[in-house]
Protein backbone atom coordinates (compact mmCIF):
# COMPACT_ATOMS: atom_id res chain seq x y z
CA UNK A 1 0.00 0.00 0.00
CA UNK A 2 2.69 2.72 1.00
CA UNK A 3 4.38 1.65 -2.30
CA UNK A 4 1.64 1.97 -4.76
CA UNK A 5 0.99 5.67 -2.88
CA UNK A 6 4.90 6.39 -3.87
CA UNK A 7 4.49 5.38 -7.22
CA UNK A 8 1.18 7.64 -7.34
CA UNK A 9 2.33 10.71 -5.57
CA UNK A 10 5.46 10.31 -8.75
CA UNK A 11 2.87 10.17 -11.47
CA UNK A 12 1.18 13.53 -10.23
CA UNK A 13 4.70 15.18 -9.72
CA UNK A 14 5.16 14.55 -13.28
CA UNK A 15 2.20 15.62 -14.16
CA UNK A 16 2.76 19.08 -12.76
CA UNK A 17 5.70 19.35 -14.22
CA UNK A 18 4.66 19.07 -17.14
CA UNK A 19 1.80 21.34 -17.59
CA UNK A 20 4.21 23.97 -16.30
CA UNK A 21 6.51 23.56 -18.94
CA UNK A 22 3.69 23.47 -21.90
CA UNK A 23 2.32 26.75 -20.02
CA UNK A 24 5.80 28.43 -20.36
CA UNK A 25 5.94 27.89 -24.13
CA UNK A 26 3.04 28.90 -25.17
CA UNK A 27 3.37 32.28 -23.63
CA UNK A 28 7.08 33.78 -25.14
CA UNK A 29 8.28 36.83 -24.40
CA UNK A 30 10.47 37.41 -27.59
CA UNK A 31 8.62 38.32 -31.10
CA UNK A 32 10.08 36.31 -33.15
CA UNK A 33 6.95 36.84 -36.05
CA UNK A 34 7.54 36.60 -39.70
CA UNK A 35 8.17 39.97 -42.01
CA UNK A 36 4.93 39.31 -43.21
CA UNK A 37 2.92 40.00 -40.38
CA UNK A 38 3.05 43.68 -39.27
CA UNK A 39 5.86 44.22 -37.25
CA UNK A 40 4.46 46.63 -34.74
CA UNK A 41 1.60 47.28 -32.94
CA UNK A 42 -0.75 50.57 -33.90
CA UNK A 43 0.38 53.38 -31.36
CA UNK A 44 -3.46 53.52 -30.69
CA UNK A 45 -3.98 50.31 -28.81
CA UNK A 46 -1.86 49.01 -26.10
CA UNK A 47 -0.03 45.90 -26.64
CA UNK A 48 0.59 43.39 -23.70
CA UNK A 49 3.40 43.73 -21.78
CA UNK A 50 6.01 41.21 -22.64
CA UNK A 51 8.21 38.96 -20.02
CA UNK A 52 11.69 40.03 -21.63
CA UNK A 53 11.87 43.55 -23.96
CA UNK A 54 10.52 42.95 -27.41
CA UNK A 55 12.69 43.22 -30.46
CA UNK A 56 11.22 45.12 -33.06
CA UNK A 57 12.38 45.00 -36.86
CA UNK A 58 10.21 46.49 -38.90
CA UNK A 59 10.21 46.69 -42.68
CA UNK A 60 9.43 50.64 -43.26
CA UNK A 61 10.46 53.74 -41.59
CA UNK A 62 8.66 55.24 -39.20
CA UNK A 63 6.19 57.95 -39.72
CA UNK A 64 7.11 61.95 -39.59
CA UNK A 65 5.63 64.37 -38.47
CA UNK A 66 5.22 66.50 -41.76
CA UNK A 67 2.66 67.16 -44.40
CA UNK A 68 2.41 63.81 -46.42
CA UNK A 69 1.46 66.08 -49.59
CA UNK A 70 3.38 69.31 -49.84
CA UNK A 71 2.09 71.33 -52.65
CA UNK A 72 5.10 71.06 -55.79
CA UNK A 73 6.52 74.06 -57.34
CA UNK A 74 5.33 73.42 -60.39
CA UNK A 75 2.94 70.18 -61.44
CA UNK A 76 4.54 67.96 -64.43
CA UNK A 77 3.04 67.42 -67.19
CA UNK A 78 2.41 64.08 -66.16
CA UNK A 79 3.30 63.54 -62.37
CA UNK A 80 4.09 59.48 -61.55
CA UNK A 81 1.57 57.86 -59.20
CA UNK A 82 2.09 58.67 -55.59
CA UNK A 83 2.94 55.69 -53.43
CA UNK A 84 0.14 54.44 -51.10
CA UNK A 85 1.50 52.97 -48.21
CA UNK A 86 -0.16 49.17 -46.85
CA UNK A 87 -0.43 50.83 -43.00
CA UNK A 88 -0.53 54.30 -42.29
CA UNK A 89 -0.62 55.15 -38.57
CA UNK A 90 -3.31 57.89 -38.16
CA UNK A 91 -2.10 61.49 -36.70
CA UNK A 92 -4.85 63.26 -36.85
CA UNK A 93 -3.94 66.17 -34.33
CA UNK A 94 -0.48 66.70 -36.54
CA UNK A 95 -1.24 66.04 -39.88
CA UNK A 96 -2.67 69.12 -41.56
CA UNK A 97 -5.65 68.74 -44.07
CA UNK A 98 -4.81 68.08 -47.90
CA UNK A 99 -6.78 68.70 -50.59
CA UNK A 100 -8.45 66.26 -52.10
CA UNK A 101 -6.84 64.64 -55.01
CA UNK A 102 -8.66 64.94 -58.24
CA UNK A 103 -7.96 62.13 -60.75
CA UNK A 104 -7.92 63.29 -64.55
CA UNK A 105 -5.40 63.18 -66.64
CA UNK A 106 -2.86 65.64 -66.72
CA UNK A 107 -1.42 65.12 -69.92
CA UNK A 108 -2.62 67.34 -72.60
CA UNK A 109 -4.15 65.64 -75.86
CA UNK A 110 -2.56 65.41 -79.11
CA UNK A 111 -3.18 68.43 -81.40
CA UNK A 112 -5.30 67.02 -84.67
CA UNK A 113 -3.66 67.99 -88.16
CA UNK A 114 -5.13 71.11 -89.26
CA UNK A 115 -7.32 71.01 -92.39
CA UNK A 116 -5.55 74.00 -93.81
CA UNK A 117 -2.78 76.18 -93.98
CA UNK A 118 -3.29 79.59 -93.78
CA UNK A 119 -1.11 81.49 -96.53
CA UNK A 120 1.96 83.29 -95.11
CA UNK A 121 1.94 86.95 -94.99
CA UNK A 122 4.84 88.64 -96.74
CA UNK A 123 7.55 90.67 -94.67
CA UNK A 124 7.95 93.28 -97.10
CA UNK A 125 4.85 94.64 -99.69
CA UNK A 126 4.74 93.80 -103.32
CA UNK A 127 5.90 97.11 -104.54
CA UNK A 128 8.14 99.53 -103.10
CA UNK A 129 10.33 102.57 -103.67
CA UNK A 130 14.25 103.06 -103.56
CA UNK A 131 15.42 106.98 -103.84
CA UNK A 132 18.87 107.43 -103.94
CA UNK A 133 20.81 110.17 -103.34
CA UNK A 134 23.09 109.59 -106.49
CA UNK A 135 20.04 111.33 -108.54
CA UNK A 136 17.76 108.84 -109.78
CA UNK A 137 14.59 106.79 -108.22
CA UNK A 138 13.96 103.30 -108.69
CA UNK A 139 10.62 101.70 -108.49
CA UNK A 140 9.94 97.92 -108.57
CA UNK A 141 6.85 95.92 -108.12
CA UNK A 142 5.24 92.23 -109.16
CA UNK A 143 1.98 90.24 -107.96
CA UNK A 144 0.73 90.02 -105.03
CA UNK A 145 0.45 86.34 -105.25
CA UNK A 146 2.06 83.64 -107.74
CA UNK A 147 1.23 80.15 -108.09
CA UNK A 148 3.81 77.12 -107.70
CA UNK A 149 4.75 76.29 -111.29
CA UNK A 150 3.53 79.52 -112.77
CA UNK A 151 6.26 82.11 -114.15
CA UNK A 152 5.86 85.97 -113.00
CA UNK A 153 7.13 89.55 -114.01
CA UNK A 154 9.00 91.83 -112.14
CA UNK A 155 9.03 95.50 -113.45
CA UNK A 156 11.28 98.18 -112.46
CA UNK A 157 11.15 101.60 -113.44
CA UNK A 158 14.64 103.86 -113.28
CA UNK A 159 13.84 107.38 -113.14
CA UNK A 160 16.67 110.14 -113.05
CA UNK A 161 15.68 113.40 -110.83
CA UNK A 162 18.95 114.81 -111.87
CA UNK A 163 21.67 114.60 -114.75
CA UNK A 164 23.80 111.30 -113.78
CA UNK A 165 26.16 109.23 -115.34
CA UNK A 166 27.26 105.77 -115.38
CA UNK A 167 24.11 104.07 -114.10
CA UNK A 168 24.13 100.74 -112.62
CA UNK A 169 21.03 98.77 -111.77
CA UNK A 170 21.63 95.33 -109.80
CA UNK A 171 18.63 93.02 -108.72
CA UNK A 172 19.84 89.32 -106.78
CA UNK A 173 16.47 86.44 -107.10
CA UNK A 174 15.72 84.93 -103.93
CA UNK A 175 16.10 81.00 -103.74
CA UNK A 176 12.94 80.13 -104.37
CA UNK A 177 12.81 80.94 -108.42
CA UNK A 178 13.76 80.77 -111.55
CA UNK A 179 15.24 83.07 -113.86
CA UNK A 180 13.76 82.99 -117.35
CA UNK A 181 14.69 86.12 -119.10
CA UNK A 182 14.71 90.11 -118.91
CA UNK A 183 14.25 93.02 -121.11
CA UNK A 184 16.70 95.01 -121.66
CA UNK A 185 18.69 91.86 -121.60
CA UNK A 186 20.99 92.30 -118.74
CA UNK A 187 24.15 90.80 -117.64
CA UNK A 188 23.84 87.16 -115.53
CA UNK A 189 25.76 86.12 -112.73
CA UNK A 190 24.08 83.26 -110.60
CA UNK A 191 21.37 84.94 -109.26
CA UNK A 192 22.86 88.73 -109.68
CA UNK A 193 21.36 90.39 -112.80
CA UNK A 194 22.84 93.58 -113.47
CA UNK A 195 21.82 96.81 -115.93
CA UNK A 196 24.45 98.97 -117.33
CA UNK A 197 22.44 101.89 -118.44
CA UNK A 198 25.17 104.74 -118.88
CA UNK A 199 24.21 108.51 -118.48
CA UNK A 200 20.49 109.89 -118.12
CA UNK A 201 19.25 113.03 -118.25
CA UNK A 202 17.05 115.05 -115.43
CA UNK A 203 13.70 113.65 -115.86
CA UNK A 204 14.35 110.40 -118.47
CA UNK A 205 13.06 106.87 -117.63
CA UNK A 206 14.72 103.57 -118.68
CA UNK A 207 11.91 100.59 -118.08
CA UNK A 208 13.16 97.03 -117.17
CA UNK A 209 11.10 93.69 -116.60
CA UNK A 210 12.21 90.29 -115.32
CA UNK A 211 10.40 87.15 -115.90
CA UNK A 212 11.44 84.28 -113.37
CA UNK A 213 9.38 81.15 -112.15
CA UNK A 214 8.19 79.85 -109.05
CA UNK A 215 9.83 77.10 -107.55
CA UNK A 216 9.02 76.56 -103.77
CA UNK A 217 6.21 78.07 -101.51
CA UNK A 218 6.62 80.91 -99.63
CA UNK A 219 8.00 84.85 -99.28
CA UNK A 220 10.16 85.16 -103.03
CA UNK A 221 11.93 88.41 -101.74
CA UNK A 222 13.36 90.11 -105.04
CA UNK A 223 16.73 92.78 -103.81
CA UNK A 224 17.54 95.61 -105.73
CA UNK A 225 19.85 98.33 -105.95
CA UNK A 226 20.85 101.30 -107.95
CA UNK A 227 24.34 103.43 -108.59
CA UNK A 228 24.72 106.65 -110.57
CA UNK A 229 27.30 109.80 -110.44
CA UNK A 230 25.80 113.16 -110.75
CA UNK A 231 26.76 115.47 -113.26
CA UNK A 232 26.69 118.68 -114.78
CA UNK A 233 27.29 119.92 -118.73
CA UNK A 234 28.61 122.85 -120.34
CA UNK A 235 27.42 122.92 -123.89
CA UNK A 236 28.10 124.83 -126.55
CA UNK A 237 25.63 125.23 -130.06
CA UNK A 238 27.06 124.42 -133.41
CA UNK A 239 24.73 125.64 -136.12
CA UNK A 240 25.11 126.95 -139.76
CA UNK A 241 22.39 128.92 -141.80
CA UNK A 242 21.73 127.93 -145.39
CA UNK A 243 20.08 130.54 -146.99
CA UNK A 244 17.78 129.85 -150.49
CA UNK A 245 16.74 132.02 -153.61
CA UNK A 246 13.90 131.47 -155.63
CA UNK A 247 12.95 134.08 -158.13
CA UNK A 248 9.92 134.13 -160.85
CA UNK A 249 8.47 136.48 -163.35
CA UNK A 250 6.82 136.73 -166.87
CA UNK A 251 8.35 134.06 -169.77
CA UNK A 252 6.62 137.03 -172.77
CA UNK A 253 6.11 140.44 -172.56
CA UNK A 254 6.37 143.02 -175.25
CA UNK A 255 8.29 146.11 -175.73
CA UNK A 256 6.87 149.04 -173.21
CA UNK A 257 5.16 146.61 -170.56
CA UNK A 258 6.14 146.27 -167.08
CA UNK A 259 7.80 143.63 -165.78
CA UNK A 260 7.21 142.16 -162.91
CA UNK A 261 9.73 139.82 -160.65
CA UNK A 262 9.42 138.17 -157.21
CA UNK A 263 12.43 137.22 -154.64
CA UNK A 264 11.69 134.53 -152.19
CA UNK A 265 14.47 134.34 -149.80
CA UNK A 266 14.44 131.34 -147.64
CA UNK A 267 16.58 130.44 -144.36
CA UNK A 268 17.12 126.60 -144.16
CA UNK A 269 19.40 126.66 -141.90
CA UNK A 270 19.65 125.68 -138.12
CA UNK A 271 20.94 128.93 -136.82
CA UNK A 272 19.57 132.63 -138.00
CA UNK A 273 21.36 134.34 -140.79
CA UNK A 274 22.25 137.97 -139.81
CA UNK A 275 22.28 140.69 -142.07
CA UNK A 276 20.73 139.43 -145.36
CA UNK A 277 20.86 141.73 -148.28
CA UNK A 278 19.23 141.02 -151.40
CA UNK A 279 21.21 143.13 -154.46
CA UNK A 280 19.50 142.75 -158.35
CA UNK A 281 22.08 143.94 -161.33
CA UNK A 282 19.36 145.73 -163.49
CA UNK A 283 20.16 143.93 -166.94
CA UNK A 284 19.91 145.99 -170.55
CA UNK A 285 16.74 145.67 -172.14
CA UNK A 286 15.02 146.77 -168.82
CA UNK A 287 14.28 150.20 -167.01
CA UNK A 288 13.92 150.62 -163.17
CA UNK A 289 11.72 153.84 -162.27
CA UNK A 290 14.50 154.97 -159.84
CA UNK A 291 16.99 154.58 -162.95
CA UNK A 292 19.59 152.61 -161.11
CA UNK A 293 21.20 149.61 -162.24
CA UNK A 294 21.99 148.21 -159.48
CA UNK A 295 19.31 147.64 -156.65
CA UNK A 296 20.00 146.73 -153.05
CA UNK A 297 17.28 145.28 -150.42
CA UNK A 298 17.83 144.95 -146.42
CA UNK A 299 16.08 142.53 -145.24
CA UNK A 300 18.12 141.98 -141.86
CA UNK A 301 17.90 138.47 -139.89
CA UNK A 302 15.98 135.63 -140.94
CA UNK A 303 15.49 133.33 -138.22
CA UNK A 304 15.70 128.88 -139.40
CA UNK A 305 12.71 128.04 -141.80
CA UNK A 306 11.71 132.15 -142.20
CA UNK A 307 10.78 132.87 -145.57
CA UNK A 308 10.94 137.09 -147.28
CA UNK A 309 9.75 138.21 -150.16
CA UNK A 310 11.02 141.08 -152.40
CA UNK A 311 8.52 142.57 -155.40
CA UNK A 312 10.67 144.37 -158.32
CA UNK A 313 8.80 145.90 -161.24
CA UNK A 314 10.35 146.93 -163.94
CA UNK A 315 9.71 148.24 -168.06
CA UNK A 316 10.46 146.28 -171.38
CA UNK A 317 12.44 149.20 -173.51
CA UNK A 318 14.26 146.06 -175.86
CA UNK A 319 14.12 143.06 -177.60
CA UNK A 320 15.64 139.92 -177.09
CA UNK A 321 15.78 137.71 -174.22
CA UNK A 322 16.63 139.76 -171.28
CA UNK A 323 17.83 137.69 -167.71
CA UNK A 324 17.46 139.17 -164.38
CA UNK A 325 19.95 137.66 -161.43
CA UNK A 326 19.63 138.64 -158.08
CA UNK A 327 22.08 138.00 -154.92
CA UNK A 328 21.48 137.44 -151.77
CA UNK A 329 24.25 137.59 -148.87
CA UNK A 330 24.86 137.29 -144.87
CA UNK A 331 27.09 138.37 -142.93
CA UNK A 332 27.26 134.48 -141.48
CA UNK A 333 26.46 132.26 -144.33
CA UNK A 334 27.32 131.19 -147.96
CA UNK A 335 25.64 133.64 -150.84
CA UNK A 336 23.43 132.46 -153.33
CA UNK A 337 21.70 133.48 -156.63
CA UNK A 338 18.62 132.84 -158.52
CA UNK A 339 17.69 134.21 -161.93
CA UNK A 340 14.69 134.52 -164.01
CA UNK A 341 14.77 134.94 -168.00
CA UNK A 342 12.10 136.87 -170.20
CA UNK A 343 11.55 137.31 -173.85
CA UNK A 344 10.54 140.82 -175.23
Amino acid sequence: MRKQLGIFTSLLFLCATAFLWVSCSSNRCCDDRSISEPSCQPVNEQPCQPVCPPQCNPTRPPPVYQPVCPPPACLPTCPPLAYQPEFTPTYSAYRPECPPSVYQPLCPPPCPEPLCRPAPRCHYPTSNELCCRDGIIVSAKNPGMCMLGDQYPLELDIKACDDVCDVVVTTHLPEGVTFIRSQPEAKVDGRKLTWNIGPMKKGDCRPAKVWVKCECEGEQCACFCATAVPVRFCSLLCAKPVLTCEKHGPDEVCPGDPVHYTITVTNRGSCTAEDVVVTDNVPEGLEHSSCIRTLTYKIGSLEPCQTKKIDLCFTAVKRGKICNTAVVTACNADSVSCQWCTCI
